[in-house]
Parts: structure tokens; C-alpha cells; sequence
């Protein structure tokens, strides 16, 4: 056979366990020693696991097995086996969860020697797609293969965390639709983070968790909320590794990601770009958008101002250039624009949102 120089991607080896299995701990490997982990025989994992285990001392009971992945699932849940070992595509996460990446491979097109011309438009095509977008392979493994990534189901950890926490308390920046907002009437969370909430809750195999959302003025006064034990995650938030530090949080992978536009005069001469000295109108207390600036115009000059609508203002008379805005806000802020005079125009840049977690509450962050 022949193959070609790039791989058509990578496969990720798991150990799983049953879902119910209190005995294996996900942060103390110590606790597979003395397990009956199954492997398929004469299967590359086989010799992953085998390597990892004696790179990480543990001392478990392999046992080799000739079956279809579902009788092996089977032998798991019944006990026969105390944990499995195998590809993290081929396993239901909502019966076998995944504990301990125990190493990974790169997998590739086979070309019969009889056609080497075959293998010559398949190096073309592949480098073409790389050349166009380098994490494709990544993209497509994401998207189509990997389980993993999310598991379906609570560790002994996680489940302990809820048992004695009862509810995930949210703080959230009031205010701030499409994302978030307290209803006047109800006071009850609205928008799209509810939408989350309302989903995450019953989301998770055997588990129903329950949160309780508070609002606060801006993404700021929901930070020093959560650094003061007040709640246990805040939203949205966006701070890069330096501030979360300073903060003493850390952020959750990224909820959703939006588009970022500037509001500028619609007349203006001075239409929006990053040459020369700008002046950026910034709600106060909007950490994440300064967080933004910060990486991405960090030459620009910051105007603070109470409201949106106070920063639309400064635009439109020419204390300040522009407003950065997400684009799922544009709407909120139509009439303005159109009182003041203003348009948008894209950044082309995008910003995450995220929950912020205090740093070392492993067990909340893998949970969210």
C-alpha cells in the first residue's frame, strides 16, 4: 500500500468506566491499581494503555478480550470489567465515561501500489486543504468523531460538588440582551443565557442540575462576586490567561463565540480603523470589551462612559471614534444609530464568552 506524507487526522484512546463506578476517581489514577482493565487483543490501544500504565505506575489487571465493542460495553456495566480501553469515537458516553487519555495516533489514506497516481492527486488535494485552512483535520474530528470532548455523564468528584452544593449560582451582567437580563416584571433571567441554562440542566446522563442566576450591574460587579464567594461562576467573561490570573479565576471553554463590530458617524472622515489614535467609547464596568481592546488595539485610547447609550452619544459628537459592540446587540442599539447618526462596520474579529470559575474549583469547571 502507499500512503500519503499528511494523515487524514487523529484518533484518541480513552479508558472508560461505567458511569455508576465510584471506586476509579478521575484525579487519582491510584485508584485503577488492582482493576480489570479490558483491551482488545493485538489492538494498537492495547499497547497505548500498556505503556501509559507503566509510564504512571499503575498496577491494574489487564485482561485481553475478542469482542464487538458492544459486548465489551456490556462486560462494563455488568462488572465484569472494571474499566475498557478503547478508541473515544467507538463508545456510548451516556453508559461509559471517559476518564484517562491514555495516548493517540495519526491515521491515513491507503492508496493500492496500482494506482500511484491516485496517491499524487491525493497529496495535492490534501496539502491544498491545509495550505487553506491548517486545522481543518482538527475541525472535521471535532465535529464528526470525537465524544469525549463533553462527557454525558458526572464523575464521583462532580456529583459530590453538586451533592454538597445543591445549585450552580450564576452571576450574570443584567442588562446585556440578546445574552442576559433580569425581567422587570418576573425577575427572572431572559435571553439566551436562560435558553443555556434551561438546556445544561437536564443535559448531563442521570443527573438534573439546578441553577440559581443573579444579576448584576455590569460583568465587573458579577467578578467581584464570584472572588468573594457570593456566587460560583459568573457570565459572560472573556479574560485572557495574565488577567484571569490576577483575578485568581480561570475561564471555561467558550459558550459561543460573536462576531465584533464599531460603531462609528455615519459621516465621519475619520472612518473606523486601527491607524492613527482612537478614541473608544467603554461602558464602565465592561471588563470583557477591555479585555478585547487590550489584545487586539492596544494603542487605543479608552473613554468611559455610564451606559450604551452615553457611549453612542460620545460617537455621535465627536468625544469618542467609535463603540465596539457584539454583533447580536446591533439590534438593541438600532434606534440609537439612527437617532445619532451612527453605522457599523465589522472588526472581522471575533470574542468568546464564557462562564469565569474561582481558580482550583476543578470540580465546577468540569462540570460547566
Amino acid at each position: 500500500m502507499l500512503y500519503p506524507a499528511l494523515p487524514m487526522g487523529t484518533e484518541e484512546y480513552y479508558i472508560f468506566i461505567d458511569p455508576n463506578n465510584e471506586d476509579i476517581s478521575l484525579s487519582d489514577k491510584s485508584t485503577l491499581n488492582g482493576k480489570k482493565i479490558g483491551v482488545n487483543r493485538d489492538s494498537i490501544q492495547a499497547e497505548f494503555f500498556k505503556k501509559w500504565a507503566d509510564e504512571n505506575n499503575v498496577k491494574s489487571k489487564i485482561v485481553l478480550v475478542s469482542c464487538s465493542e458492544d459486548e465489551s460495553l456490556h462486560m462494563l456495566n455488568s462488572g465484569e470489567l472494571d474499566a475498557y480501553g478503547t478508541v473515544d469515537s467507538f463508545m456510548d458516553t451516556t453508559k461509559a465515561q471517559p476518564t484517562y487519555m491514555v495516548g493517540s495516533s495519526d491515521f491515513y489514506f491507503a492508496v493500492s501500489k496500482k494506482r500511484p497516481d491516485l496517491l499524487e492527486d491525493l497529496e495535492y488535494a490534501m496539502n491544498r486543504i491545509q495550505k487553506e485552512n491548517r486545522y481543518y483535520n482538527v475541525q472535521m474530528y471535532e465535529k464528526f468523531i470525537k465524544k469525549t470532548g463533553a462527557s454525558a455523564t458526572l464523575g464521583s468528584e462532580e456529583k459530590e460538588w453538586l451533592s454538597k452544593h445543591k445549585k450552580i449560582k450564576v452571576g450574570y451582567q443584567d442588562n446585556y440582551l440578546a445574552f442576559c437580563a433580569q425581567d422587570e416584571k418576573t425577575g427572572e433571567l431572559t435571553g439566551v443565557m436562560k435558553d443555556y441554562l434551561d438546556i445544561a440542566s437536564k443535559c448531563i446522563h442521570g443527573t438534573h442540575i439546578e441553577f440559581e442566576t443573579i444579576a448584576y450591574p455590569t460583568a465587573k460587579d458579577a467578578l467581584d462576586a464570584l472572588k468573594k464567594g457570593e456566587i460560583d461562576c459568573a457570565f459572560p467573561s472573556n479574560l485572557g490567561g495574565y488577567d484571569a490570573e490576577k483575578q485568581g479565576t480561570v475561564m471555561t471553554p467558550a459558550l459561543f463565540e460573536t462576531e465584533m463590530y464599531a460603531v462609528v458617524r455615519t459621516k465621519s472622515a475619520k472612518i473606523f480603523s486601527n491607524e492613527g489614535q482612537i478614541i473608544v467609547a467603554v461602558n464602565s464596568g465592561n471588563i470583557n470589551y477591555e479585555a478585547f481592546l487590550s489584545k487586539h488595539y492596544p494603542s487605543w485610547q479608552k473613554a468611559y462612559f455610564s451606559s450604551t447609550e452615553d457611549c453612542l452619544k460620545a460617537v455621535s459628537k465627536g468625544v469618542a471614534d467609535c463603540l465596539i459592540i457584539s454583533n447580536y446587540r446591533i439590534n438593541n442599539i438600532s434606534k440609537f444609530c439612527s437617532r445619532y447618526n451612527l453605522t457599523t462596520y465589522s472588526t472581522g474579529l471575533e470574542m468568546d464568552y464564557c462562564f469565569a470559575v474561582k481558580e482550583g474549583n476543578t470540580e465546577l469547571y468540569s462540570i460547566l
